[in-house]
């Protein structure tokens, strides 16, 4: 996407990609939510393919990425091209916008997180509750999975930063999240979740890919 969320993610794959002589990134296209469908997305991805891509990252949203999977399950077998997509696919009814499309493509997600796989007691009650609240019968159900852990961890954080602080005061805020004791979340055992040097509180044994 032309947005800043994008730009950011193709400067992390050209920075990741900087000196190797194994793997290389043959182009980019961009778009702008809300305007990519149909002949001009099927126009962009075959640019790809035709520079040589032998698969594709993907960065979007439910909307863009059901379009693309059903674009690519339209074409030969042999013209659809591996996706390995941002998660924020997930964000929305993704398995159900994308139906049957789905099943005709390689396509495997970066995922944090999933309740299916709920790795101690809070996260279980969690999961509990989402499902009382959207009222689906399993955890894999949850819409959004990764949004909710990942926001219900780090709302405890900044709960856990203003009590530190003894105020709401920004730059006060700011330097207790660089000072906090560790943390049991839903994601993980943050400890601790932030330093002054690492304003990251994941890293990358927290990444694996999840397949659709």
């Amino acid at each position: 996407p032309n947005i800043a969320w994008g730009r950011s993610n193709h400067d992390a794959v050209e920075k990741a990609l900087n000196g190797r002589q194994d793997i290389q990134l043959v182009g980019a296209e961009w778009y702008n939510w809300g305007t990519i469908a149909g002949e001009n997305l099927l126009a962009r991805y075959n640019a790809l393919r035709t520079a040589g891509a032998e698969a594709i990252f993907l960065v979007a949203n439910e909307r863009e990425g059901e379009q693309m999977v059903k674009i690519i399950a339209g074409l030969p077998e042999a013209e659809r091209l591996p996706i390995l997509s941002h998660w924020g696919v997930t964000g929305g009814d993704f398995y159900r916008m994308a139906g049957e499309a789905l099943k005709k493509v390689d396509f495997t997600v970066v995922q944090t997180y999933s309740f299916g796989e709920a790795r101690n007691p809070r996260a279980k009650r969690l999961a509990q509750r989402a499902m009382d609240h959207f009222k689906v019968k399993t955890p894999e159900q949850i819409p959004s999975a990764v949004g909710v852990a990942h926001a219900y961890d780090l709302v405890h954080l900044l709960a856990m930063a203003i009590r530190q602080a003894g105020t709401d005061d920004r730059r006060a805020v700011r330097a207790a999240l660089e000072n906090l004791a560790p943390f049991d979340g839903v994601m993980k055992r943050y400890a601790p979740p932030f330093t002054a040097e690492r304003h990251e509180a994941l890293g990358e044994r927290d990444l694996y890919f999840a397949r659709f």
